[in-house]
C-alpha cells in the first residue's frame, strides 16, 4: 500500500448504507426526474454519437438504472458494460434480458453487478466511459474517485470521458442543500471565480485534498452569512489535453450543464456554508479566502473555510493548518475578539439540512434591500439619472376634447387648475 493510499479514509463500512439507499426505486425516480440532469446527459451523449458511441465499446460506471446505457445503445455503441454495486443491477437485469420488450437492448447491455475497484471485472479496455458520478458541491459521496479509477484502469488511451473536463466547482459569497435566489448573492459571480476538476487528468491523491482560493469583490453593503456552493458540468469529445485534432467529418458537440442558483433547477440543487456569526461588508471592500476539502471515512468531505474583509487582514496558508484544532470552539472564540474581519468554519459535507423555501418567480419586483443589501451611493445615482433620463424622452398625452364643430381640441384647463393648486400649496 502506498503512502497516499494509507491516508485515505476507508469507505467499507458505508457501503451497506450507500448502495441500499441507491437500490430504492424511489431514489432512482428523484434523478430520472431531474429533467436538466437527465436531457443534458442524453444531448450530450446522442449528439456525440458518431465520435465517441456508434460501434464503440462503453463503460457506464455506477450504471444505477441504467438510464446511460440505454442512450448510448441509442447513440450506436456496440457494446455496453453497466457497471452497478447495489441491488439495482438486478432490476436492470430484468429490463435488458425481458421478453419481447426492449428490443434494441438484447445483446448490447451486459450488466456487471460490482464495484469498479473490484478485482477480475469481465471488462476489456472500453473506447468511452460514461459516468454521472455527481455528487452536492460535486465530490460529496466520493464517487469521483470510482469514476478516475475506471478512466486509469479500464479506458483506452484517446478515450473519451462524459462528462469530460473543466468540472467547476464555484463558490460565492452569501450562504445547507436546497435552491436559493441568486439576487441574494453579495458578490456577482464571474467565470474567474471557479475550481477547475478536469476527469480526463485529475489523479486520485488529488481528489483526497482540494484547496480552492477565491477572491471577489462585494457588490453591495450588508452581511455576508457564510459561502454558496455549486458546480457546472462540460460534456466533451476529445482529445482532451488539446494537442490532438477532432475528425473533421464527425460532428462534435460541446454541452454544458450549470448547477447555479440562476439556472434551472437541478437535484443537486446548491450547498450553502453558514457562519455562525456574519461577517459585515461594504460594498466594493476585496473578500478573500480559501476552502480546503478533506475526504473523511462517511464517503464524504470535511469542508474547511477562511474569509477575510480587505486587502491588507492576514489570511493563514490552508497548507499549513491545523486538521484537528481549526475552527474549533476554543479557537472561535478568540477569533471573535481577536480578528473581526475574519471567520473560520468547518462542516462535514455529509451532515446536510434541507431547506425547499424558495420558489423561483413568486417574487419578481425584488430589491436588493429586500435582502438587506445596499447598493454605493454612485450606482443608485446613476440609476437615478438613467430613471430620469427614459422619464424625459417619453411623450406626455394631453388630454383632448370635441368642439361643438366637431374638431379635436387640447383641453389645458386640466394642467392649469394642477398648477394652481401646487402654487397655492407651495405658497401655504
Amino acid at each position: 500500500m502506498s503512502k497516499d493510499e494509507s491516508k485515505n479514509p476507508s469507505v467499507e463500512h458505508r457501503d451497506p448504507q450507500y448502495f441500499g439507499y441507491y437500490a430504492q426505486l424511489q431514489h432512482q425516480q428523484n434523478m430520472l426526474q431531474d429533467t436538466v440532469r437527465t436531457s443534458t446527459y442524453r444531448s450530450a451523449i446522442l449528439l456525440n454519437g458518431p465520435g465517441c458511441f456508434q460501434n464503440k465499446t462503453v463503460m457506464d460506471v455506477g450504471a444505477g438504472s441504467g438510464i446511460l446505457s440505454y442512450f448510448a445503445v441509442q447513440a450506436g455503441a456496440s457494446q455496453v458494460y453497466a457497471v452497478e454495486a447495489s441491488a439495482m443491477a438486478k432490476k436492470m437485469k430484468k429490463l435488458v434480458e425481458a421478453p419481447n420488450t426492449n428490443e434494441f437492448l438484447k445483446g448490447k447491455v451486459q450488466v456487471i453487478n460490482a464495484k469498479i475497484e473490484d478485482p477480475d471485472l469481465p471488462i476489456p479496455k472500453v473506447d468511452t466511459i460514461i459516468s454521472e458520478p455527481i455528487g452536492v458541491l460535486l465530490f460529496h459521496e466520493r464517487m469521483l474517485e470510482s469514476y478516475i479509477y475506471a478512466r486509469d484502469h479500464y479506458l483506452k488511451p484517446g478515450g473519451a470521458l462524459f462528462p469530460s473536463k473543466d468540472a467547476r466547482n464555484e463558490m460565492f459569497g452569501m450562504p445547507v442543500v436546497g435552491h436559493f435566489d441568486h439576487r441574494n448573492l453579495i458578490t456577482t459571480p464571474t467565470v474567474l471565480d471557479t475550481y477547475g476538476v478536469d476527469f480526463s487528468s485529475v489523479t486520485l491523491p488529488e481528489l483526497l485534498d482540494m484547496t480552492m482560493p477565491f477572491k471577489w469583490s462585494a457588490g453591495y453593503t450588508g452581511l455576508m452569512h457564510g459561502v454558496a456552493g455549486w458546480f457546472d458540468l462540460i460534456f466533451a469529445p476529445p482529445p482532451y489535453d488539446k494537442t490532438g485534432n477532432n475528425d473533421p467529418n464527425l460532428l462534435n458537440t460541446t454541452i454544458e450543464m450549470s448547477t447555479g442558483p440562476a439556472a434551472d433547477r437541478t437535484h443537486w440543487q446548491q450547498v450553502r456554508f453558514l457562519f455562525k456569526e456574519p461577517l459585515a461588508v461594504n460594498a466594493t471592500q476585496t473578500i478573500r479566502g480559501w476552502m480546503r476539502a478533506v475526504v473523511n471515512d462517511m464517503r464524504s468531505y470535511t469542508i474547511f473555510v477562511e474569509v477575510v474583509v480587505g486587502d491588507d487582514t492576514p489570511l493563514s496558508d490552508p497548507a499549513t493548518m491545523d486538521i484537528k484544532t481549526f475552527a474549533t470552539s476554543e479557537e472561535e472564540e478568540k477569533e471573535e475578539k481577536s480578528h473581526p474581519l475574519r471567520r473560520r468554519a468547518r462542516w462535514e459535507l455529509h451532515e446536510q439540512t434541507y431547506n425547499y423555501s424558495y420558489t423561483p418567480g413568486l417574487v419578481t419586483d425584488h430589491k436588493p434591500e429586500y435582502s438587506c443589501l445596499y447598493q454605493p451611493e454612485n450606482v443608485i445615482d446613476q440609476q437615478t439619472i438613467e430613471q430620469q433620463q427614459q422619464q424625459s424622452m417619453m411623450p406626455t398625452a394631453l388630454p383632448t376634447q370635441l368642439s361643438s364643430q366637431g374638431q379635436q381640441v387640447i383641453d389645458l384647463t386640466g394642467s392649469v387648475n394642477n398648477v394652481m393648486e401646487n402654487y397655492e400649496n407651495f405658497s401655504n
